[in-house]
């Protein structure tokens, strides 16, 4: 079993209450992605973290392998992507709290700045 990490703001809401994701098969000029290539290596029973809004939002369980299809209708979303593309089904569940990966120095600095002292 293997684990992927989905970085998705554009098309979250499409893809995880939808049960899948998808992408190009390559860049709009033709040339490979590592991150498309490993749509193909998804295989059934593999982990995914869904990661939307500095947040991982749902964690699925890969479902199928990838296919080959049709762009599915982003409500304009993914517009220069090109039309068909992999699509790998994932059964996800979302997350009551979802988590937050990185807060940013300036929020741990706001955050700790009265409680932290500084050594020379």
């Amino acid at each position: 079993m293997r684990y992927w990490w989905v970085s998705h703001n554009q098309t979250f809401e499409h893809e995880v209450h939808g049960g899948f994701l998808w992408s190009p098969q390559t860049k709009a000029k033709g040339h490979r992605n590592y991150f498309y290539d490993t749509m193909e290596q998804a295989s059934p029973g593999d982990d995914v973290f869904s990661f939307a809004k500095s947040r991982i939002q749902a964690i699925g369980v890969v479902k199928r392998r990838a296919v080959i299809t049709p762009k599915p209708d982003f409500d304009g979303a993914g517009a220069n992507w090109n039309d068909t593309g992999w699509f790998l089904e994932v059964e996800f569940d979302l997350l009551s709290d979802p988590v937050l990966t990185q807060p940013g120095p300036l929020v741990l600095r706001s955050r700790y700045k009265h409680s932290a002292t500084r050594h020379k």
